[in-house]
């Protein structure tokens, strides 16, 4: 048996049985090693402690204990309340909320679940960062619209001010985080969204290389499978990882926490405080 004995009606009956299962596994190493002295052989390793010295019996006989004791409490007393019953298990709230961000949401990482927001970062081909947004989604896809907005936007900004072709906006390159219909779809610039995992699209890219224009009855997930199978779509899905790749390294070394709470900024509601409009 491993982990605790639930309580119920049967707790005490397998706590015994627990307890039996114990003393008969240390017994048997008893006896092995009594029959190998027997024999005249010499026995390996430690030999087995007396049975009461056994740390596995002694914490499986505080275990009938403590069973003995609970349902001795469940019967005793005929006016205490709940006598006679068993008692059910807590369990977590059904909702839970954060008392000091009760903005921030429980979002999975891969190590595990973090209480915070999903962060999202537009980075153009030089690596610097354009647009940041904090979501309570714990999905990126209904994220890419809004975050290719806000690049097209710091992208007109910049080209308004100097008239540099750098500062136009090119293909929007994406990982498979964000691969839906609908942001494949979405009125914009050009986009890449891989369809796949970074090796597994680079596998198909070099086993099934497009060579001639998708079918013309072609979905519009089809027509991008196909564009990521080409040379150029190759090409511009090798430079995604390499471009915005080393920013999120970057910040997740000298960022570890925010120290802000809240999606909305202190001076939102404050008029004497609010930073200079921008168009």
């Amino acid at each position: 048996m491993t982990g605790r004995i639930p309580d119920g009606p049967h707790r005490l009956a397998e706590a015994q049985a627990h307890l039996a299962r114990e003393i008969a596994g240390h017994q048997a190493k008893l006896d092995r090693h009594a029959a190998i002295i027997a024999a005249g052989r010499r026995p390996m390793g430690r030999p087995p402690v007396p049975m009461e010295q056994s740390t596995r019996v002694l914490r499986a006989r505080r275990v009938v204990q403590a069973a003995e004791r609970a349902a001795s409490e469940d019967s005793g007393s005929p006016s205490r309340p709940g006598a006679g019953k068993h008692r059910k298990p807590k369990h977590l709230p059904d909702v839970v909320a954060n008392t000091t961000d009760p903005q921030s949401r429980i979002m999975p990482t891969r190590r595990g679940f973090l209480q915070g927001y999903n962060a999202q970062l537009a980075v153009s081909a030089d690596h610097v960062i354009v647009a940041v947004s904090l979501s309570q989604s714990t999905n990126d896809q209904a994220c890419f619209v809004p975050m290719m907005q806000a690049a097209q936007h710091a992208a007109a900004r910049l080209h308004a001010q100097t008239g540099s072709d750098d500062h136009l906006l090119g293909t929007v390159l994406a990982d498979s985080g964000y691969a839906s219909d609908a942001n494949l779809a979405a009125a914009g610039p050009d986009r890449l969204i891989a369809l796949a995992k970074g090796r597994d699209q680079s596998k198909a890219a070099a086993c099934a290389p497009s060579q001639a224009p998708p079918p013309s009855d072609a979905t519009i997930r089809q027509v991008m499978a196909h564009r990521l199978r080409t040379e150029e779509g190759r090409t511009h899905c090798k430079r995604r990882g390499a471009t915005v790749e080393p920013a999120i390294g970057n910040l997740k070394t000298l960022l570890h926490r925010f120290s802000r709470r809240g999606r909305t900024p202190h001076w939102a509601n404050s008029s004497s405080q609010r930073p200079p409009a921008t168009s």
